[in-house]
């Protein structure tokens, strides 16, 4: 109901484009704008929800020195919040992708919702994945070749790149993953994409925390990096297929997958020229979202309510070393 509310008495969309947004009927959310009139959204829970969201967003960008910080309502389940996160961050997106002229994306389900909001338009820009994918034949996620395909349909007149990897062969050690990604590497053209993506003006970042039973870990544990190895390495999360520690380092120092580096979320968010833009929410997202911003992955985030004051949260916390330090000093 907020959402609804927020989308006719905020942005002044009528109920067509409300319903082409999120995917409902007119007559449904002719229902929902009833319903919200009845309980009183508009005038009272609307209003206080906007102020909330408003401090929040003034509170992550001067807590974590961002350029701009973007905060949707929160819904309790995960698709509707993907679907909230997804409006804000078109909106953000349609705003600013003009001011660039390259843009990588990496994967995720919250950017492939993104992308169905786009507006349709002329964006001469160029486009590139943020990670080629050395996976096996079963489709199980959203990938960034895949969503580099369709923003390139949403951006009339672009120029679009992608990545063309063979499946890891069962049985393949570490040693020929990374021999073949050398071998890839050494064709000029490319070596000549990967390195344009790796200097792009507009970083579009997924991020995921690590999971036992993630698609991607399925993809590479037979070359023996698996959700124990991660753990014991110190991975808290994973994002543009580069899994890191909570310091904002790579957990492996040899990448493999045909990842863009962390280097290029961090240069692009000290540089006034360029955007590293975090699109996620919920929970089990707070630790490796908190470690792109503090560890200045990231200028801009885009987020739901929750989240955003669990991230505020979590930053105001002394650290153990801080804790332990005062535990000790009590006694």
């Amino acid at each position: 109901m907020i959402l609804v509310c927020e989308l006719e008495h905020e942005h002044c969309l009528s109920r067509k484009e409300i319903a082409l947004k999120l995917g409902y009927t007119e007559q449904h959310v002719g229902r929902i704008l009833k319903r919200a009139e009845r309980r009183g959204i508009v005038e009272k829970t609307y209003k206080i929800n906007r102020e909330h969201i408003d401090q929040l967003r003034v509170d992550l960008k001067s807590q974590f020195g961002l350029v701009d910080a973007r905060i949707a309502a929160s819904v309790p389940d995960a698709e509707g919040m993907r679907q909230v996160i997804a409006i804000e961050a078109a909106r953000y997106v349609d705003e600013i992708i003009d001011q660039h002229k390259s843009v990588g994306i990496s994967g995720g389900r919250t950017l492939h919702r993104m992308i169905e909001r786009l507006q349709l338009k002329r964006r001469p820009i160029k486009i590139y994945p943020m990670t080629g994918l050395w996976r096996d034949l079963r489709i199980g996620f959203i990938d960034s070749g895949a969503l580099t395909f369709l923003l390139w349909l949403k951006c009339a007149d672009s120029t679009a790149y992608w990545f063309p990897i063979e499946p890891i062969p069962p049985k393949t050690d570490r040693k020929q993953v990374l021999l073949h990604r050398a071998n890839y590497l050494a064709n000029p053209e490319v070596k000549k994409i990967y390195n344009q993506a790796c200097r792009v003006d507009l970083a579009l970042i997924g991020v995921a925390a690590l999971r036992r039973e993630s698609t991607t870990i399925r993809q590479v544990k037979n070359i023996g990096i698996d959700y124990d190895y991660l753990t014991n390495a110190g991975a808290v999360g994973i994002a543009g297929g580069v899994w890191f520690k909570d310091n904002g380092e790579p957990v492996l120092k040899d990448d493999y997958f045909l990842s863009v580096p962390l280097d290029t979320f961090r240069q692009g968010a000290h540089d006034k020229r360029k955007k590293a833009v975090v699109i996620a929410g919920g929970d089990e997202k707070v630790l490796p979202m908190y470690v792109f911003l503090k560890k200045k992955l990231c200028n801009v985030v885009i987020t739901d309510a929750r989240t955003a004051k669990l991230l505020l949260i979590r930053h105001q916390e002394p650290s153990q070393e801080v804790q332990a330090q005062y535990a000790k000093n009590s006694t």
